[in-house]
C-alpha cells in the first residue's frame, strides 16, 4: 500500500489507449489481420458490390464515395494496407463490408472473383471474426466512433447469412450505446 501511495494516481496519459490484450499479443493478431486483407483488386471488386446491390438494402449505413476514396488511398502504396496504420475501426468496416459481400454474392459471380463456395463461407467467417477483432483492436468500447457503429450494422448480412446471431445481438447493444454515446439518437 505503501508503494502505491508513493506513486500517486496512475492515469492514462491522453493519447494512450487501453488495449484488450497485451504488446506481444496485439502484434501477432494483427500481423493475423494483415494476413486475411485481400489484393487490391479484389477488395475494390467485393467492396463495390456490396456499394452497388446492399447498402440500399441494408439502410445505407456509411457514405460508398468517401469509403471508396478512403479504400484508394490505403491501397495506393502496395497491395494491401498496413492495417496499424489505418483507424482500426475502419478497418473493422472494411472487413465487415467484404465480409458481408462475400457471403451474399450469388456463387456465379463469385466464381468469377476466384472464389468458390466453400471460400465463400471460410471468407466470410474470417472477415467477419477479423471485424470484430479489428473493432476490439480500436478498443471501440471506449472510444466511440462512427465507423464501429457502421461495421457492427454492416455485419447484420453476414450474421443472417452465416449464422452468428449471438455474437450479432451482442455487438448491435454495444453499437445502439456507442450510437446514443455519439448523439445519433437525436
Amino acid at each position: 500500500m505503501n508503494y502505491v501511495r508513493s506513486t500517486g494516481r496512475r492515469t492514462d496519459e491522453p493519447s494512450r489507449a487501453v488495449s484488450f490484450c497485451s504488446p506481444a499479443a496485439r502484434a501477432v493478431e494483427a500481423q493475423y489481420l494483415q494476413s486475411l486483407l485481400p489484393g487490391r483488386a479484389a477488395a475494390v471488386t467485393i467492396t463495390d458490390y456490396y456499394y452497388n446491390n446492399m447498402l440500399y438494402w441494408m439502410g445505407g449505413f456509411y457514405y460508398g464515395p468517401n469509403f471508396r476514396k478512403k479504400l484508394l488511398q490505403a491501397y495506393s502504396s502496395s497491395t494491401a494496407p498496413d492495417l496499424e496504420a489505418l483507424d482500426w475501426r475502419w478497418s473493422a468496416l472494411l472487413f465487415a463490408i467484404l465480409s458481408s459481400s462475400i457471403i451474399a454474392s450469388p456463387e456465379a459471380l463469385a466464381s468469377t472473383w476466384g472464389f468458390s463456395c466453400d471460400d465463400k463461407v471460410r471468407l466470410s467467417r474470417d472477415w467477419g471474426a477479423a471485424a470484430a477483432s479489428c473493432l476490439n483492436m480500436g478498443n471501440y468500447n471506449s472510444q466511440y466512433h462512427i465507423c464501429s457503429v457502421q461495421a457492427i450494422y454492416v455485419l447484420h448480412a453476414y450474421e443472417h447469412l452465416v449464422g452468428c446471431t449471438n455474437q450479432w445481438v451482442a455487438l448491435k447493444g454495444t453499437a445502439i450505446v456507442i450510437a446514443k454515446g455519439l448523439g445519433l439518437h437525436k
